[in-house]
């Protein structure tokens, strides 16, 4: 490769880290993506201008938070007509879910298909391709 596909590779992987470094989801890899960076040749100032607010990273722990308060109750038990209703709703939500299994079942399938033979240099070989 000549130098300039390399420091078009290396732009391009480092504008993408810091699209993924600026979702508040990332926090858990943060540490691996800003040794990435880092790397790549970013600063200490470029960095920290896109790491997540912590106001984001707080709603999202709360949302989290919610959602795992929520399901308790259903662990725990329910009145019999909410157990009723409850049931009512898992049978319409397996209904709606049986008529597209078919399509999951591809979409997974031709993932395990594309994962068993994806390695790093067809990696590489698909980004040079794609710009």
């Amino acid at each position: 490769m000549s130098n300039s596909q390399v420091s078009s590779v290396r732009k391009h992987l480092k504008l993408q880290l810091f699209n993924l470094l600026k979702h508040p989801a990332s926090v858990d890899y943060q540490t691996n993506i800003t040794t990435l960076l880092t790397d790549l040749g970013a600063n200490y100032q470029e960095i920290m201008k896109s790491l997540p607010k912590s106001e984001e990273v707080r709603k999202r722990r709360k949302r989290e938070e919610r959602y795992a308060q929520a399901r308790k109750p259903r662990a725990l038990g329910l009145d019999e007509e909410e157990e009723e209703e409850d049931e009512e709703e898992d049978e319409d939500f397996e209904y709606a879910r049986s008529k597209r299994k078919h399509p999951d079942e591809a979409v997974d399938i031709t993932e395990r298909f594309v994962g068993e033979r994806l390695n790093p240099e067809l990696a590489a070989q698909l980004v040079i391709l794609a710009m």
